[in-house]
């Protein structure tokens, strides 16, 4: 899920929101503020204590707060939030890019700030996260993800701002700082307490997708006689052929590489389909396509 909030100088936020929103989203965090016209980032904190301590000094200046939730990379401090894309501009994101490579180091947001945002800003300069003509492009790209972009100046831009509310003068990309968590008594819920279970690195129970058999009907489960089948990777771009039925792919469906998402899931287009199926690896093989024309190569 993670947590944005941005908040404007002179504006405090109380100590519950801040323990609500580490308590829900406890796998990192960190802070960016303005000072004397210059950008600082903060990141990095792995306890709520840690946290509060580099936070309280400057907890009345504009700031962006993030909480994370592991989806993408690893739990290291260089994937927790906020994002330094120059000097002078940084952003946090609430959400996943799918259309991004898969990579079990680097999230999803540092991928899009190293390969997309980053390149667009060099060539067209910062502005082009703030211009107008240029958001529709932006939210067809982010989806339902949350972004605050804040520069030096203190501007601020916040793609799909409808996603969230605002709440004492303050910018929330979602309810999670109003609550804590209600745990249970259940094996499941005491790991979530105390922090020993991380949530799964996928969106297949969120996007409603069906959860994967180990192994498709077709492939026999390994044995010492029958050694576990090694699947080579994908790239984006390559052509590849649906082998064992998967609704609502069906066997033989051949169709393009578009993206990848945790889990070993991969974004399939169809071209002679016309549709855009999430679909596990082990469903795929790739081929050459001989039968499709110049125009239907996406």
């Amino acid at each position: 899920m993670c947590i944005i909030i941005y908040k404007p100088a002179g504006v405090s936020l109380l100590e519950t929101t801040l323990k609500n929103s580490w308590t829900r989203n406890p796998d990192g965090a960190g802070f960016a503020y303005i000072e004397n016209g210059q950008l600082i980032v903060d990141k990095g904190f792995f306890s709520l204590r840690a946290f509060k301590e580099a936070y309280e000094p400057h907890h009345a200046k504009q700031a962006i707060l993030h909480f994370r939730i592991k989806t993408h990379g690893d739990f290291g401090a260089e994937n927790c939030h906020p994002f330094r894309v120059t000097q002078n501009l940084v952003f946090a994101h609430n959400g996943v890019f799918s259309k991004l490579p898969y990579n079990t180091i680097k999230s999803d947001t540092y991928l899009f700030n190293e390969l997309i945002l980053q390149n667009l800003i060099r060539i067209y300069g910062p502005s082009v996260v703030f211009e107008e003509a240029m958001q529709p492009l932006w939210e067809t790209f982010a989806g339902s993800s949350r972004v605050v972009f804040m520069d030096a100046e203190g501007k601020i831009h916040i793609m799909n701002e409808d996603l969230g509310e605002w709440k004492n003068d303050c910018w929330f990309s979602n309810d999670s700082w109003k609550t804590p968590p209600s745990y249970g008594n259940t094996k499941w819920d005491k790991k979530k307490k105390n922090h020993q279970y991380h949530y799964p690195e996928t969106h297949q129970h969120e996007l409603g997708y069906p959860p994967a058999p180990k192994f498709p009907p077709h492939i026999p489960a390994p044995t010492p006689a029958n050694p576990p089948v090694v699947w080579k990777p994908f790239q984006l771009g390559d052509w590849v052929r649906v082998v064992a039925e998967f609704p609502p792919a069906g066997v033989g469906w051949i169709g393009k590489v578009m993206g990848f998402y945790t889990g070993h899931i991969v974004e399939i287009y169809f071209v002679e389909k016309k549709r855009m199926v999430r679909i596990p690896i082990m469903y795929l093989d790739k081929v050459t396509p001989i039968n499709l024309s110049p125009e239907e190569d996406v």
